[in-house]
């Protein structure tokens, strides 16, 4: 069993987009489950009414809750959906080094990238795992400040942890549980991304 964590050091950066795109893309391979530990449920409510979803989507509202699914838990994968601002929990620290892989996620904004180096880098450097950044941007249009915001991002963060070089679609999601859209041209973009992504993680032997 693999546990892959989701985490940010902010809400609106896209966590809860990447962590169903991940269940999305391993749900083919194995067995999976999504766990949501953030109190706001986004990926209980949002996403576990479709009958579209290859996978469960099952809330986890405590530490006692996640130890004791953990040890009876049979799954290939588990991709747990973190909460922000919770990197100084007994709950989010128990996820963090029951890890196997953590992905962490902001976006190409300078607030974003700051904070995700000033309180996510702090709590992951203690952690004896695989680490990974992964940028998800929310739209594909290019603006200087996106631009010096990637910089920092490469410059700073990725000093300390690695970062991968696929960026998502805020709407990514919708690809990796097979949801289209009338837009042909976005869904198409969405699913070359999702699957931009497994590559990368396979050829970086994170998966």
């Amino acid at each position: 069993m693999q546990v892959i964590a989701v985490v940010a050091s902010k809400g609106g950066v896209g966590k809860t987009t990447v962590s169903n795109v991940l269940a999305g893309l391993l749900s083919p391979i194995g067995k999976v489950e999504l766990w949501d530990t953030d109190c706001n449920q986004y990926s209980s409510e949002t996403m576990s009414f479709s009958d579209l979803l290859s996978y469960p989507v099952v809330t986890v509202p405590d530490l006692l809750s996640f130890s004791q699914g953990l040890k009876s838990n049979s799954s290939d994968y588990i991709i747990i959906d973190t909460a922000p601002h919770s990197h100084d929990s007994d709950l989010f620290v128990k996820i963090l080094t029951s890890a196997d892989l953590i992905v962490g996620v902001t976006r190409p904004l300078p607030n974003d990238a700051l904070a995700f180096e000033k309180i996510m880098l702090p709590a992951l450097s203690k952690i004896k795992t695989k680490k990974v950044l992964l940028l998800n941007q929310r739209n594909h249009i290019r603006s200087a400040i996106q631009n010096e915001a990637e910089n920092l991002i490469h410059d700073r963060i990725g000093s300390e942890i690695d970062v991968l070089e696929t960026a998502l679609h805020h709407r990514a999601s919708y690809a990796a549980i097979g949801y289209f859209e009338e837009d042909a041209k976005a869904d198409k973009k969405r699913l070359e991304e999702t699957a931009n992504l497994l590559d990368e993680l396979k050829a970086k032997e994170l998966l």
